[in-house]
């Protein structure tokens, strides 16, 4: 019957995904995809996540990728439903996450035929996967099980293999989809697995590209003839990276600019090389001049600052060298002269070790960042005890109420540059999660679930914007049918904030259509969504709510208004304070 072949083949291949390490998936209901549906249901090992939305659901499995960092299968059916995973396929492409994708499809007669629900599924996220297979239609044979079988080894290993990044298998399936009845879907699951349990089981051994001891030897002793070294950290996915990095810069001697999402702010490593007001100190052009680099060596992806970047730009005349283990190294001014590619934590520890001890003679350069480092965290502290209320000061507030071990997910947009600017150096374990990809501010509640999914022992709070929270509101949906416990701060300016701090905010005539004001509180989640609602207006009221709502489970929603031109204006007038007294010490 076409049904047991579909549940002998489908099954097949879900059993093999399991031995190749993919442990979750997420499911949108629909009927193609009946075979796909059933077999995870039935497999009983994997964690099965239901989400309505396909959109919101590939974002909910980039979170979990993310805060993972392994495959998440994603399972949908034909039609539309495959064209809204684009968007959380151009992030994880971008962001370089795990995600397999497994649409159901019409058989191929039905194409062109004006059936129902068919559209051209092969090749419509081609751009953003490393690979995409088409499966045939089931038919029971040992060729077409086997196939089946590689097929899943092949798709969780590209998945995973470096660069890690999403994969599209479409497989077709006739009428009719189901058995009739329970005792035969069980009896054929079953068989699915036991029938033909002489397969073996088939095991990918992936490898690391390394750099060799000799070739470690001359960038050693190539990097060591530069006194004035800087090391850029940029997003990290390997929790071990903070550590190795810390550790290089002590032996280098050199400071460390750290991006909030590199980990190098938070944590309990040494942190004393680390600089984390990077992109205020550099909206100095005076600074920029002034602290010119011999070497740059560059860690993760590129830099939120567009500060950093312009001094990173500045200085194309310095040598420039990009550790990836990815030959596409990342890179948006073309300023690198050396690719290095190796695992970053390994070509770390190893070229720390060789330069231990050797760093004596560096400390005027490091100092002298280290004291300006300083000199704009108490700007900012003596800011901060203003209690002025504007978005900035959230970071500081934020990360005091957070207990140790916490998740943020910043939002993009504003949210995540406040945490660029504002994020002090703190020894809590905070890790810190953004969709910085391709930065849309679609997908971030999703996103934001999906982290909180994979870490259900740790709070899990969310940073994000008005606008960005209202993309993606419908998400809530998902945090109460998985029961997934999430805090939102949603950040209210009343439109698109950002825009008042960029050249478009002086064309009066056309700005409304890029501030696009809206008059919306999202005090409705409560009902909607059944959320615990409240709101700030100070930073003494948030310091209370936050206090009792780190404490509790479930969806809460803690919204916070702020007035965009006294925003700007602080903003602003801080950044002024920092130039001017950074330049004094010049």
């Amino acid at each position: 019957m076409a049904e047991n072949e579909h549940l002998a083949l489908v099954g097949a291949f879900v059993e093999q995904l399991y031995h190749a390490g993919v442990r979750d998936v997420c499911i949108s209901p629909g009927s193609r995809s009946t075979p796909f549906t059933m077999a995870f249901a039935r497999h009983g090992k994997f964690s099965i996540w239901s989400i309505l939305d396909e959109r919101s659901s590939g974002f909910f499995a980039v979170g979990l990728a993310r805060a993972k960092l392994q495959p998440v299968a994603l399972v949908c059916t034909s039609g539309t439903a495959v064209g809204n995973y684009l968007p959380a396929v151009m992030e994880a492409h971008n962001a370089r996450l795990p995600l397999l994708l497994l649409t159901g499809d019409r058989p191929p007669e039905l194409y062109d035929s004006g059936a129902n629900q068919t559209s051209f599924q092969r090749g419509i996220l081609a751009p953003f996967v490393k690979w995409e297979h088409q499966m045939p239609v089931p038919k029971l044979t040992d060729v077409l099980r086997r196939h089946a079988r590689a097929a899943a080894v092949r798709a969780a290993a590209v998945c995973a293999a470096v660069p890690a990044g999403p994969v599209h298998v479409n497989w077709p399936f006739r009428e009719p989809l189901i058995i009739p009845t329970e005792t035969d879907a069980a009896a054929s699951a079953s068989a699915s697995v036991e029938q033909h349990s002489h397969f073996s089981e088939i095991r990918v051994w992936p490898s690391q590209p390394k750099i060799s001891e000799t070739q470690m030897t001359q960038l050693h002793q190539e990097f060591h003839q530069y006194e004035r070294g800087v090391i850029v950290c940029g997003a990290m996915h390997q929790e071990e990276s903070a550590q190795a990095v810390v550790n290089l810069a002590s032996s280098l001697g050199w400071p460390v600019i750290a991006d909030p999402l590199s980990h190098l702010r938070t944590g309990n490593h040494r942190k004393e090389k680390v600089i984390n007001t990077a992109d205020l100190l550099l909206r100095s052009l005076e600074f920029q001049a002034a602290m010119m680099p011999e070497l740059i060596l560059r860690f993760g992806a590129a830099p939120t600052s567009k500060a950093l970047l312009q001094y990173i730009e500045r200085h194309a005349a310095c040598r420039q060298a990009v550790v990836d283990a990815n030959p596409l190294w990342r890179d948006p001014v073309f300023t690198t002269t050396d690719v290095i590619q190796a695992d970053p934590v390994d070509f770390c520890n190893e070229l720390a070790a060789l330069a231990a001890g050797t760093n004596q003679m560096r400390s005027t350069w490091l100092e002298q960042w280290q004291a300006l480092n300083d000199a704009a965290n108490d700007l900012l502290q003596k800011a901060g005890a203003e209690e002025f209320w504007y978005e900035g000061q959230l970071v500081p507030e934020l990360v005091e109420a957070l207990p140790q071990r916490a998740n943020v997910f910043i939002g993009n947009s504003m949210p995540i540059r406040d945490f660029d600017s504002f994020l002090a150096l703190t020894q809590k374990s905070l890790k810190l999660f953004a969709n910085r990809g391709v930065s849309g501010i679609d997908g971030v509640v999703s996103s934001a679930l999906g982290v909180a999914a994979a870490n259900p022992a740790e709070p899990t709070v969310l940073v994000i914007g008005d606008v960005s929270f209202y993309h993606d509101l419908n998400a809530l949906l998902a945090a109460q049918r998985n029961d997934i416990d999430l805090l939102v701060v949603v950040v209210n300016n009343n439109g698109g904030g950002i825009f008042s701090f960029l050249p478009q905010a002086e064309y009066e005539d056309t700005f409304y259509h890029f501030r696009t004001p809206h008059g919306v509180n999202y005090s409705g989640t409560e009902q909607l969504y059944g959320a615990k609602y409240s709101t700030a207006s100070s930073w003494t009221e948030f310091r209370t709510e936050m206090d009792s709502l780190v404490r509790e489970s479930g969806l809460r929603v803690l919204e916070l208004q702020f007035d965009t031109d006294d925003n700007v204006l602080k903003h602003k007038e801080i950044v002024e304070r920092i130039v001017k007294g950074v330049e004094a010490l010049l």
